[in-house]
């Protein structure tokens, strides 16, 4: 694979060479591009490069595909991976394990190439099928079938499109040379270097030469020594305290990374400054309040404070519920009910003769219930009788609608509404023929008259224990006067 990296170095050595331009067939200046796949002419050289996102395509009138080709090149293909000379990590005596490792690595490497399909193919990234006819980059190390559509053609870490079509492989992925560097040496997040001696530091995901692991503010070494991540890099105490560290409200000085830093109200205390104002116990993970600019522990809060429960005589722990009725408080799970002791903070309650009882023993032991269904009367109702009624239960006895706001009559502890009553039970006036429904009216054999109606069919004034004649059976009203 010398071959791969050799082309790779030219390739690096003229990436701000804009005058060593490839130059297509045709020769327009348009068709000018920093790198073509190899074995291609003209036409399918514009193909593959129609295949890949706009921004990743290197034409020389493309400043962010150069860009990017520039790029992935440095990135993907690290000259200190490659060369012995430029790795600043490594002694003379030590080649032999840089060689080994470039061995290993150079016998899983390889190029695609970049042909039209012969036959239909499924891409071994995206997993849709690539028809013939159509482009695609072939990894002939992994066999016939290794095949991807040339978007996809990417390492299986970082993602991005192969530099050069440069691949290594494993286990049927593909990898860019940098990572599969990785696969098999640790790389130094310091430096950048693989890492081919013994000795070395891994700390959170990351390796680092033993000389390389140092604060990255004072750059003191911090192997074996307590340290702390900025920004994905290390420091140590001393330089982390000096960033970072919070500034105590009460004495003035850094809370150091080892100490207890408790914050209130957005102000910085250490533990054993955040002390009760009466008693000096410390009030970290603790309840507290604040009254007058004090803190209060819990215990010398209650000593202090006159609200008392109702029920039980205590006080109140600072931050409890705490209930308000007419002026008296409760905990909340002193508030109960008078009769089922069942606590009734979120339930709704009635004030009964001074207790406070809730709704199921109210509606059980004190409500009024209608007198027809049996069921509780919530608002409202008719009450007749000394009973009560829902409006909609107080009802016509015969045609069972609401009379709760109409007249009605009562007949042999029966209620029925007017007009049903006066078809089935009111006389009729012999004088006037209305129904006598209230009211004073006289009655003579079968017959029977208003008071009103009770008149002399002479003179026409109101009979009152006047005579009267009948005549053929009938009744006739007429006064002595007009006899």
């Amino acid at each position: 694979m010398d071959d791969i990296i050799d082309s790779y170095k030219k390739n690096r050595e003229s990436l701000h060479d804009t005058n060593e331009n490839i130059v297509l067939h045709n020769g327009h200046e348009s068709d000018q591009y920093m790198w073509v796949p190899a074995g291609l002419d003209a036409n399918l050289i514009e193909d593959y490069m129609a295949s890949l996102p706009r921004h990743k395509v290197p034409h020389f009138k493309n400043p962010d595909g150069i860009s990017y080709h520039n790029k992935q090149l440095i990135q993907q293909i690290p000259l200190h991976d490659s060369n012995f000379e430029n790795i600043s990590t490594l002694e003379d005596d030590e080649r032999q394990i840089f060689n080994g490792f470039k061995r290993e690595r150079d016998s899983q490497m390889d190029s695609g190439k970049v042909m039209v399909a012969d036959d239909n193919y499924v891409c071994r990234k995206c997993g849709k099928e690539i028809y013939q006819d159509d482009l695609l980059v072939r990894a002939s190390a992994l066999g016939e079938e290794a095949v991807w559509h040339p978007g996809c053609f990417e390492c299986c870490k970082c993602n991005e499109l192969l530099a050069d079509l440069i691949y290594c492989y494993k286990d049927g992925d593909i990898f860019c040379v940098r990572h599969f560097g990785e696969e098999l040496k640790p790389r130094c997040c310091m430096c950048d270097e693989l890492i081919f001696n013994g000795e070395y530091v891994r700390t959170d995901e990351k390796a680092y030469h033993a000389q390389h692991f140092v604060c990255h503010i004072c750059e003191c070494s911090l192997t074996g020594e307590q340290h702390l991540v900025d920004d994905g890099l290390p420091i140590c105490i001393a330089c982390y305290d000096d960033k970072f560290a919070s500034v105590c409200h009460k004495c003035n000085k850094s809370i150091g990374v080892d100490e207890e830093d408790v914050i209130y109200d957005d102000e910085h205390w250490h533990d054993y400054c955040l002390v009760c104002s009466l008693c000096n116990c410390r009030l970290s993970g603790t309840s507290f309040v604040i009254r007058d600019d004090n803190f209060l522990c819990s215990d010398c809060y209650q000593k202090t404070d006159d609200k008392r429960c109702k029920t039980c005589g205590k006080g109140f722990e600072p931050g409890a519920k705490r209930l308000e009725l007419k002026g008296e408080f409760w905990h909340d799970t002193c508030f109960v009910c008078d009769i089922c002791k069942s606590p009734i903070t979120s339930k709704k309650f009635i004030q009964h003769e001074g207790s406070q009882v809730c709704c199921p023993c109210f509606d059980q032991k004190f409500a009024k219930r209608c007198a027809k269904c049996e069921e509780v009367l919530r608002e409202g109702g008719v009450a007749c009788g000394g009973a009560f009624y829902h409006r909609d239960c107080f009802q016509c006895e015969i045609c069972n609608a609401s009379i709760a706001n109409q007249a009605f009559q009562q007949k042999d502890g029966f209620r029925y509404c007017m007009p049903c009553y006066k078809q089935q039970y009111a006389k009729r006036c012999a004088g006037c023929d209305s129904y006598i429904v209230n009211g004073e009216y006289y009655t003579v054999d079968s017959d029977s008259w208003h008071k009103e109606c009770f008149k002399c069919e002479v003179c026409h004034i109101v009979l009152q224990q006047q005579t009267f004649v009948q005549e053929n059976g009938k009744v006739k009203l007429v006064c002595e006067s007009c006899l």
